[in-house]
């Protein structure tokens, strides 16, 4: 009886261990989103400046330039770099002596919130994975949430290091 019990108990230990390791966050170096949808956060001429192709503009314009990218990356680790890119006023609490942010901006269809799932840094790059994915359960009703394509904008806090080349992946 006491074999069969531990066999039981060792049996939801280990499938307790598989079930939570389907979504483990690998995230280095204190990484926090602290924004997910910060267009109204960005200086216009900054966002006229950075298009990037497949969107449509608040007035309806689309761009389909193909010689736009389909995203963009900032690194950001000065004052001064982060009054270039927002609007006036803005804070977002980032201490640049040891911390930086990442402005993430890509083709969208979908204002659901994103997770950061995986961040790790590495000697030549940082590899971020954000994931936008509902958790709607067996039993839920689904509801179209897509939208006409936007230019999305997020940004990310972590500490500083001197890796100039990021690569996203954005599950949705």
């Amino acid at each position: 009886m006491k074999k069969a019990a531990a066999l039981f108990v060792s049996i939801l230990i280990l499938a307790a261990g598989i079930f939570s390791s389907c979504s483990v966050n690998i995230i280095d170096n204190n990484a926090v989103i602290l924004n997910d949808n910060a267009a109204g956060m960005i200086d216009p001429g900054f966002h006229a400046a950075n298009h990037i192709r497949g969107v449509y503009e608040e007035d309806g314009t689309h761009i389909d330039d193909e010689t736009l990218p389909e995203s963009r990356y900032f690194i950001v680790r000065s004052r001064e770099e982060q009054d270039a890119i927002f609007i006036p006023g803005t804070d977002l609490d980032v201490n640049y002596s040891d911390e930086m942010i990442l402005v993430y901006t890509f083709r969208a269809i979908y204002i659901r919130p994103i997770r950061l799932q995986k961040l790790i840094t590495g000697t030549d790059q940082i590899d971020i994975e954000l994931n936008m994915r509902t958790n709607r359960g067996v039993h839920a009703v689904f509801v179209a949430d897509a939208c006409q394509p936007f230019q999305r904008y997020v940004i990310i806090k972590m500490d500083s290091i001197s890796t100039s080349e990021v690569q996203f992946k954005v599950i949705d």
